[in-house]
């Protein structure tokens, strides 16, 4: 009579896990569809900011997604030396600069002389008229910020966090980085 009232609590104990195992799955599928839209919100609205500043929502992923989502960010991330598993967040931001300049000077010729230059991350071109210069200076910049634990080492163990540090990177060989601060609000 003990065995066979063991077989039925262990047969329901087996049943239980096997529900609670099948909910947990159907949770996190939904927990996944749920980000895969809204990555695809955040990359549709990302070229809508047209201001001199933009706003973003917070967007929680695992390593593992992070790679399969944005592989061409991790391999710039460890071509850095740095490791995923160590990364606490990331920040990616596009700017572009546009100057249109008008330059009045002494006329020298009665003709119209068009300029232009470009590489991959700076175009310049303009008119010299006899009496004025214009020129449309425009340049794009992909800045990525970079926050990760630096851990506490003896030998080759490794634990806890002995520090937060932030790595700010351009992707324009033009741009000079003059200042990055890092503010954690609690």
């Amino acid at each position: 009579m003990k065995n066979f009232l063991f077989v039925i609590v262990m047969a329901a104990v087996v049943v239980a896990a096997i529900e609670l195992y099948a909910v947990q799955r159907d949770q996190l599928a939904d927990c996944r569809a749920d980000r895969e839209a809204l990555l695809q919100q955040l990359f549709e609205s990302s070229s809508k900011c047209d201001s001199l500043s933009a706003e973003t929502d917070r967007l929680t992923l695992s390593v593992a997604e992070l790679v399969r989502v944005r592989r061409e960010l991790t391999e710039r991330l460890k071509s850095q030396g740095l490791s995923l598993r160590r990364i606490e967040s990331l920040s990616q931001s596009v700017a572009v600069t546009l100057v249109e300049p008008s330059v009045a000077v002494v006329p020298l010729a009665d003709s119209l002389r068009r300029f232009e230059w470009n590489d991959p991350w700076v175009r310049v071109s303009g008119v010299v008229a006899p009496d004025s210069i214009s020129c449309r200076i425009e340049s794009v910049d992909t800045l990525l910020q970079t926050l990760y634990r630096v851990p506490y080492r003896w030998w080759f163990f490794r634990w806890g966090t002995k520090a937060v540090r932030q790595r700010v990177g351009s992707s324009n060989p033009h741009t000079r980085i003059v200042y990055s601060e890092y503010i954690e609000l609690r």
